[in-house]
């Protein structure tokens, strides 16, 4: 694969965390720039690491994950969509409260979210293993820069996305919350129908 080609898969995989990272946009107020700088390098790691899993362990992981991806992406995106608007409709003021707003990037947090955006590019690195010549062996110099390049594009986007959200900031907070738990159960049932139909 040449640079275009992996940069266009490296765009395609970062869409779930710039779309996360612009739902926690509209709702984290305090502290913006180091939570998106937090998330960007969690979901950049994810998007990074998963390839080279994915590649060295293409005969023995991929065919287990492939059954049930789509239903983990899809559970993750619920909870945390849900915990917004239970949040958000339930009693929990304070939008003035930094500790309100930073606790939702909790390491847990990261951590689901981090795999739950990342779940299809450790496909990309089975598929890029299925292109290497058996006879040449699978080497960290052919999986190494496809990896970096998908973790630095998702960097990137995740970061522009979140700062993105600012500008709708004018709108009210509660329709915000409200719009931002939607998003990610939508992109969780978005996620489950490509794989259903």
């Amino acid at each position: 694969m040449d640079f275009s080609e992996i940069f266009l898969i490296a765009l395609a995989l970062s869409v779930d965390a710039a779309v996360f990272a612009f739902s926690y946009g509209l709702v984290l107020r305090h502290s913006r720039l180091k939570n998106s700088v937090i998330l960007a390098l969690v979901t950049g790691a994810f998007q990074a690491g998963m390839p080279i899993i994915g590649f060295f362990g293409a005969g023995k992981i991929r065919p287990h994950v492939e059954a049930w991806d789509h239903w983990i992406a899809f559970t993750v995106f619920l909870l945390l969509g849900l915990s917004i608007l239970r949040n958000t409709w339930c009693g929990q003021e304070g939008d003035d409260d930094p500790a309100l707003r930073d606790a939702s990037l909790s390491a847990r947090s990261l951590f689901i979210v981090g795999l739950a955006t990342s779940i299809d590019a450790l496909a990309i690195g089975a598929c890029i293993a299925c292109m290497v010549n058996p006879a040449e062996g699978y080497h960290c110099h052919t999986i190494l820069p496809p990896a970096g390049i998908i973790g630095l594009t998702t960097f990137f986007c995740t970061v522009i996305a979140f700062h993105l959200s600012h500008s709708v900031r004018h709108l009210p907070t509660k329709w915000l919350e409200t719009a931002a738990g939607l998003t990610l159960i939508g992109l969780g049932i978005n996620t489950l129908y490509q794989h259903i139909v």
